[in-house]
Protein backbone atom coordinates (compact mmCIF):
# COMPACT_ATOMS: atom_id res chain seq x y z
CA UNK A 1 0.00 0.00 0.00
CA UNK A 2 1.49 3.26 -1.10
CA UNK A 3 1.69 6.84 0.80
CA UNK A 4 -0.69 9.55 -0.06
CA UNK A 5 1.82 12.63 -0.51
CA UNK A 6 1.75 14.32 2.12
CA UNK A 7 2.53 18.07 1.13
CA UNK A 8 -0.39 17.32 -1.84
CA UNK A 9 -2.94 16.64 0.84
CA UNK A 10 -1.84 19.98 2.75
CA UNK A 11 -2.26 22.27 0.30
CA UNK A 12 -5.50 21.10 -0.39
CA UNK A 13 -6.40 21.75 3.04
CA UNK A 14 -4.95 25.15 3.18
CA UNK A 15 -6.79 25.83 0.38
CA UNK A 16 -10.13 24.91 1.61
CA UNK A 17 -9.39 26.73 4.88
CA UNK A 18 -8.53 30.46 3.28
CA UNK A 19 -11.39 29.91 0.94
CA UNK A 20 -13.60 29.48 3.63
CA UNK A 21 -12.40 32.45 5.54
CA UNK A 22 -12.47 35.20 2.74
CA UNK A 23 -15.73 33.96 1.85
CA UNK A 24 -17.41 33.96 5.09
CA UNK A 25 -14.81 36.44 7.37
CA UNK A 26 -17.10 39.16 6.08
CA UNK A 27 -21.04 38.69 7.60
CA UNK A 28 -23.23 41.04 5.29
CA UNK A 29 -24.74 43.93 6.81
CA UNK A 30 -28.70 44.92 5.59
CA UNK A 31 -29.96 47.90 6.28
CA UNK A 32 -33.12 48.22 8.97
CA UNK A 33 -36.58 49.12 7.19
CA UNK A 34 -38.16 52.69 7.70
CA UNK A 35 -41.63 52.35 9.58
CA UNK A 36 -44.21 52.27 7.17
CA UNK A 37 -47.86 51.98 7.35
CA UNK A 38 -49.94 48.82 7.59
CA UNK A 39 -51.05 49.52 4.05
CA UNK A 40 -47.54 49.40 2.61
CA UNK A 41 -46.78 46.70 5.14
CA UNK A 42 -49.70 44.19 3.50
CA UNK A 43 -48.29 45.23 0.02
CA UNK A 44 -44.59 44.28 0.73
CA UNK A 45 -45.99 40.92 2.78
CA UNK A 46 -48.45 40.41 -0.25
CA UNK A 47 -45.10 40.38 -2.87
CA UNK A 48 -43.07 38.78 -0.60
CA UNK A 49 -45.35 35.55 -0.15
CA UNK A 50 -46.04 35.61 -3.36
CA UNK A 51 -41.94 35.03 -4.44
CA UNK A 52 -41.37 32.55 -1.81
CA UNK A 53 -44.15 31.10 -3.11
CA UNK A 54 -43.32 30.53 -6.43
CA UNK A 55 -39.42 29.60 -5.48
CA UNK A 56 -40.28 26.55 -3.09
CA UNK A 57 -40.92 24.42 -6.09
CA UNK A 58 -37.91 24.36 -7.85
CA UNK A 59 -36.41 24.85 -4.52
CA UNK A 60 -37.77 21.73 -3.45
CA UNK A 61 -37.09 19.62 -6.08
CA UNK A 62 -33.32 20.77 -6.41
CA UNK A 63 -32.79 20.01 -2.65
CA UNK A 64 -34.73 17.09 -2.14
CA UNK A 65 -33.64 15.15 -5.89
CA UNK A 66 -29.87 16.18 -4.84
CA UNK A 67 -30.19 15.22 -1.14
CA UNK A 68 -31.65 11.26 -1.49
CA UNK A 69 -29.40 11.51 -4.78
CA UNK A 70 -25.52 11.75 -3.00
CA UNK A 71 -27.17 9.50 0.25
CA UNK A 72 -28.95 7.07 -2.11
CA UNK A 73 -25.30 6.93 -3.97
CA UNK A 74 -23.64 6.33 -0.57
CA UNK A 75 -25.65 3.37 0.11
CA UNK A 76 -25.05 1.90 -3.11
CA UNK A 77 -21.37 2.52 -3.49
CA UNK A 78 -21.09 1.33 0.00
CA UNK A 79 -23.13 -1.93 -0.50
CA UNK A 80 -20.86 -2.59 -3.91
CA UNK A 81 -17.83 -2.02 -1.44
CA UNK A 82 -18.46 -4.48 0.67
CA UNK A 83 -20.24 -7.42 -1.78
CA UNK A 84 -17.90 -7.20 -4.48
CA UNK A 85 -14.82 -7.60 -3.11
CA UNK A 86 -13.83 -10.06 -5.32
CA UNK A 87 -13.18 -7.49 -7.82
CA UNK A 88 -9.64 -5.81 -8.10
CA UNK A 89 -9.94 -2.17 -6.77
CA UNK A 90 -13.77 -2.22 -6.68
CA UNK A 91 -13.31 -1.90 -2.66
CA UNK A 92 -11.21 1.08 -3.08
CA UNK A 93 -13.09 2.35 -5.66
CA UNK A 94 -16.09 1.84 -4.43
CA UNK A 95 -15.14 2.96 -0.92
CA UNK A 96 -13.92 6.60 -2.08
CA UNK A 97 -17.12 7.25 -3.93
CA UNK A 98 -19.45 6.29 -1.12
CA UNK A 99 -17.55 8.72 1.38
CA UNK A 100 -17.60 10.92 -1.35
CA UNK A 101 -21.41 11.26 -1.68
CA UNK A 102 -21.75 10.95 2.16
CA UNK A 103 -20.24 14.12 2.51
CA UNK A 104 -22.22 15.74 -0.48
CA UNK A 105 -25.48 14.65 1.34
CA UNK A 106 -24.57 15.53 4.84
CA UNK A 107 -23.50 19.00 3.76
CA UNK A 108 -27.11 19.04 2.17
CA UNK A 109 -29.04 17.85 5.23
CA UNK A 110 -26.75 20.33 7.73
CA UNK A 111 -27.83 23.47 5.90
CA UNK A 112 -30.64 22.87 3.82
CA UNK A 113 -31.92 25.06 1.07
CA UNK A 114 -33.90 28.06 2.91
CA UNK A 115 -35.90 28.79 -0.59
CA UNK A 116 -37.43 25.49 -0.03
CA UNK A 117 -38.38 25.75 4.01
CA UNK A 118 -39.03 28.85 4.88
CA UNK A 119 -42.25 29.48 2.94
CA UNK A 120 -44.49 26.91 4.93
CA UNK A 121 -42.84 29.09 8.23
CA UNK A 122 -43.93 31.89 6.62
CA UNK A 123 -47.51 30.84 5.52
CA UNK A 124 -48.21 29.57 9.05
CA UNK A 125 -47.50 32.58 10.91
CA UNK A 126 -50.73 34.86 12.03
CA UNK A 127 -51.55 38.53 10.00
CA UNK A 128 -54.90 39.40 11.64
CA UNK A 129 -53.43 42.73 13.06
CA UNK A 130 -51.26 45.28 12.17
CA UNK A 131 -48.70 44.44 14.55
CA UNK A 132 -48.74 40.22 13.47
CA UNK A 133 -48.58 41.41 9.61
CA UNK A 134 -45.63 43.80 10.71
CA UNK A 135 -43.65 40.60 11.97
CA UNK A 136 -44.77 38.48 9.82
CA UNK A 137 -43.08 41.17 7.13
CA UNK A 138 -40.02 41.04 8.96
CA UNK A 139 -39.87 37.21 8.83
CA UNK A 140 -40.42 37.40 5.20
CA UNK A 141 -37.84 39.71 4.70
CA UNK A 142 -35.36 37.83 6.54
CA UNK A 143 -36.53 34.92 4.91
CA UNK A 144 -35.97 36.05 1.15
CA UNK A 145 -32.60 37.56 2.55
CA UNK A 146 -31.41 34.18 4.05
CA UNK A 147 -32.37 32.31 0.64
CA UNK A 148 -30.92 34.81 -1.30
CA UNK A 149 -27.63 34.84 0.73
CA UNK A 150 -27.52 30.64 0.75
CA UNK A 151 -27.81 30.74 -2.84
CA UNK A 152 -25.18 33.42 -3.54
CA UNK A 153 -23.17 31.13 -1.43
CA UNK A 154 -23.92 27.93 -3.33
CA UNK A 155 -22.70 29.39 -6.34
CA UNK A 156 -19.28 30.60 -4.86
CA UNK A 157 -15.99 30.09 -6.29
CA UNK A 158 -14.92 28.25 -3.01
CA UNK A 159 -17.52 25.66 -3.91
CA UNK A 160 -15.82 24.92 -7.19
CA UNK A 161 -12.83 24.74 -5.13
CA UNK A 162 -13.70 22.44 -2.65
CA UNK A 163 -15.80 20.00 -5.42
CA UNK A 164 -11.86 19.96 -6.98
CA UNK A 165 -10.57 19.47 -3.69
CA UNK A 166 -12.48 16.37 -3.00
CA UNK A 167 -12.29 15.05 -6.09
CA UNK A 168 -8.64 15.79 -6.04
CA UNK A 169 -7.85 14.22 -2.13
CA UNK A 170 -9.96 10.91 -3.99
CA UNK A 171 -7.74 10.97 -7.01
CA UNK A 172 -4.35 10.90 -4.71
CA UNK A 173 -6.00 8.20 -2.79
CA UNK A 174 -6.76 5.59 -5.82
CA UNK A 175 -3.63 6.57 -6.84
CA UNK A 176 -1.21 5.97 -4.47
CA UNK A 177 -3.28 5.12 -0.92
CA UNK A 178 -3.95 1.06 -2.94
CA UNK A 179 -2.28 -1.50 -4.08
CA UNK A 180 -4.79 -2.56 -7.20
CA UNK A 181 -5.63 1.25 -7.85
CA UNK A 182 -3.88 3.48 -9.91
CA UNK A 183 -4.10 7.11 -11.94
CA UNK A 184 -6.80 5.37 -13.89
CA UNK A 185 -8.90 4.79 -11.00
CA UNK A 186 -8.32 8.06 -9.57
CA UNK A 187 -8.95 10.23 -12.94
CA UNK A 188 -12.41 8.39 -13.27
CA UNK A 189 -13.54 9.26 -9.41
CA UNK A 190 -11.90 12.63 -10.26
CA UNK A 191 -14.41 13.49 -13.44
CA UNK A 192 -17.22 11.43 -11.50
CA UNK A 193 -17.15 13.52 -8.35
CA UNK A 194 -15.79 16.79 -9.69
CA UNK A 195 -18.45 16.74 -12.37
CA UNK A 196 -21.21 15.89 -10.05
CA UNK A 197 -20.31 18.87 -7.48
CA UNK A 198 -20.36 21.68 -11.03
CA UNK A 199 -23.62 19.77 -11.68
CA UNK A 200 -24.66 20.76 -8.42
CA UNK A 201 -23.32 23.96 -8.69
CA UNK A 202 -24.93 25.02 -11.63
CA UNK A 203 -28.43 23.52 -11.69
CA UNK A 204 -28.96 25.49 -7.76
CA UNK A 205 -31.72 27.53 -7.90
CA UNK A 206 -31.22 31.55 -8.44
CA UNK A 207 -34.77 33.14 -7.76
CA UNK A 208 -34.49 34.41 -4.37
CA UNK A 209 -31.38 36.30 -5.31
CA UNK A 210 -33.18 37.62 -8.36
CA UNK A 211 -36.28 38.59 -6.17
CA UNK A 212 -34.43 40.27 -3.20
CA UNK A 213 -33.04 42.96 -5.94
CA UNK A 214 -36.39 43.23 -7.56
CA UNK A 215 -38.23 43.69 -3.67
CA UNK A 216 -35.23 46.31 -2.80
CA UNK A 217 -35.59 47.98 -6.43
CA UNK A 218 -39.68 47.61 -6.09
CA UNK A 219 -39.64 49.00 -2.33
CA UNK A 220 -36.68 50.15 -0.80
CA UNK A 221 -35.59 52.20 -3.70
CA UNK A 222 -31.81 50.63 -3.53
CA UNK A 223 -29.88 49.90 -6.44
CA UNK A 224 -27.29 47.38 -6.39
CA UNK A 225 -23.97 48.58 -8.04
CA UNK A 226 -20.75 45.76 -9.28
CA UNK A 227 -19.96 43.76 -5.86
CA UNK A 228 -15.96 43.09 -5.85
CA UNK A 229 -14.98 40.10 -3.97
CA UNK A 230 -11.11 38.65 -3.29
CA UNK A 231 -9.72 35.16 -2.48
CA UNK A 232 -6.51 33.81 -2.01
CA UNK A 233 -5.02 30.06 -2.07
CA UNK A 234 -1.49 28.24 -2.03
CA UNK A 235 0.03 29.33 -5.36
CA UNK A 236 -2.94 31.72 -6.51
CA UNK A 237 -5.59 34.13 -6.21
CA UNK A 238 -9.01 35.47 -7.65
CA UNK A 239 -11.04 38.77 -7.69
CA UNK A 240 -14.72 38.71 -8.49
CA UNK A 241 -17.04 41.13 -10.00
CA UNK A 242 -20.54 40.47 -10.34
CA UNK A 243 -23.34 43.23 -11.54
Amino acid sequence: MGETPPRFLLTICLSVSLALAVCLGVPEVWAEPSDIDDAEVTRRLEYLENSLEKGKVYANIWWWGWTVGQLGAAVIFGTLAYTDRDTPGSTANNSVSAVQSLLGGALLMIDPLDAAFVPRKIRGMPAGTPDERRAKLAAAEKGLKDAAKWEKLGRHWINHIMGFALGAVGFALLTDAFSDTDWKDGLFNFALSFGVTEIMIWTQPTRAMRDLEAYEREFLGEERGPEVSFGAWPGGGAVTVSF
